[in-house]
C-alpha cells in the first residue's frame, strides 16, 4: 500500500481500473453461486476488504468512513456488485428466471449473444448460393460489398472489402438466432 501516495506514482484513475479489474475479479470466483444473499457478517468482511483499496485510491485519511469513499470513488460496495453478477449469471448463463425489485425477468426476454456465422460445407446448398453474372468492376481504391437474406434457415447477413485489383480486405458474415 506504501507504493503509491496520493501524488506520486500511479494515478488514481489508474489504481482504480486496477482495482476493478484485478481485485474484484480476484475476490469473485463462483460469485454466481454464493452471491445471492449476504449476511451482515459477510458485507463488513467484503467491506473491510475492499477498504484500504478505497483508501489507496481515494488518497483520503483512515478515518473517512467506508461509505464515502465508496461514493467519492464511484465504486459500488462488493456485496452489490456481487448480487448483481450473481443475478446476470443466473438470468444468462445458467437460463434461470429472476425476480428483482418486483420484476420478473425470464431468459426468454434477453436476447443471447450472436456468435457469428458457422456453418458445415455439407449444409451449403447450392441453391442458397447467389451467383453474380457480371463481373463486378472496381469502383475506386476501396470498394464494399454487402448482402443480406432471409432462408428457411434463418436470416443472415455479411459484407466484404476488396481493393482496387479485386483483392479481399476484409470480410465479416453473421446470422440471427431462430427465436430472434
Amino acid at each position: 500500500m506504501k507504493l503509491a501516495g496520493c501524488t506520486w506514482g500511479i494515478s488514481p484513475l489508474h489504481r482504480a481500473q486496477l482495482y476493478r479489474s484485478i481485485t474484484e475479479r480476484t475476490i469473485a470466483p463462483g460469485v454466481s453461486a454464493w452471491g445471492r444473499h449476504f449476511s451482515y457478517r459477510m458485507q463488513t468482511k467484503l467491506n473491510q476488504i475492499q477498504r484500504p483499496f478505497l483508501l489507496n485510491i481515494a488518497g483520503a485519511y483512515r478515518t473517512t468512513p467506508t461509505a464515502a469513499l465508496q461514493a467519492i470513488t464511484g465504486i459500488l460496495p462488493l456485496e452489490y456488485k456481487f448480487e448483481a453478477e450473481a443475478k446476470f449469471s443466473m438470468l444468462t448463463r445458467l437460463r434461470k428466471p429472476i425476480t428483482d425489485e418486483g420484476k420478473s425477468l425470464t431468459p426468454e426476454e434477453i436476447e443471447e449473444k450472436s456468435t457469428g456465422c458457422a456453418f458445415h460445407p455439407a449444409e451449403f446448398f447450392e441453391e442458397s448460393r447467389i451467383q453474380a453474372a457480371e463481373d463486378l468492376q472496381a469502383v475506386g481504391d476501396i470498394n464494399i460489398y454487402t448482402d443480406g437474406s432471409k432462408t428457411a434457415k434463418g436470416v443472415a447477413s455479411a459484407f466484404c472489402i476488396t481493393n482496387e485489383r479485386q483483392e479481399l480486405q476484409h470480410h465479416w458474415q453473421g446470422h440471427l438466432k431462430p427465436n430472434s
